[in-house]
């Protein structure tokens, strides 16, 4: 299962410094790995994004899914973490 995981990643997601500033996407497109796994969540379903992106092969957004699951987004904390620390 790791295999097939990692030959879908590398066949359907890239990261390049130019591009949403290496930001993980769906190669060859600007759909980031994370606005994918965010619609999931959000209650969109496969088709849904199928339906919006015909150009792009199912296989594609499962992979980006499994990619986000797997590496989490690491951006700046929320808020103002340290005024919660007594």
């Amino acid at each position: 299962m790791i295999a097939r995981n990692r030959k879908a990643n590398d066949q359907f997601i890239t990261s390049h410094p130019d591009i949403l500033g290496g930001t993980p996407v769906i190669d060859g497109t600007r759909i980031p790995v994370y606005a994918v796994l965010g619609r999931l969540q959000d209650g969109d379903t496969l088709q849904d994004l199928i339906d919006d992106y015909p150009q792009v092969p199912p296989e594609a957004f499962e992979a980006a899914e499994l990619y986000a699951k797997a590496h989490p987004f690491r951006g700046r904390a929320s808020g103002r973490p340290w005024r919660s620390v007594t």
